[in-house]
């Protein structure tokens, strides 16, 4: 029973993590999903393109301050653990 809870308090914890890795998947996917909709919907291709790069450019430019605050964040940690040693 104590090995459940350890990992529930490990996911618990990384919860955050977690949370921001969902984020990434759906933004780096959110332009393949588009264009299926898109495409349901009997579109032109041309336009089918053009929207799914812009709401793929979007995705890409969320995804990039999405990896700067983590490593920004991950910075951080490290220099408050080099001035505790």
């Amino acid at each position: 029973m104590s090995w459940i809870k350890k990992e529930v308090s490990y996911i618990k914890e990384s919860l955050n993590q977690i949370i921001n890795a969902f984020l990434l998947f759906f933004l780096t996917s959110s332009g393949l999903g588009f264009a299926i909709l898109l495409n349901y919907l009997n579109l032109s291709g041309s336009i089918i393109a053009f929207l799914s790069v812009m709401v793929q450019l979007i995705a890409l430019i969320l995804s990039y301050l999405l990896f700067r605050r983590y490593f920004s964040e991950k910075e951080d940690k490290g220099s408050e653990a080099g001035k505790q040693k």
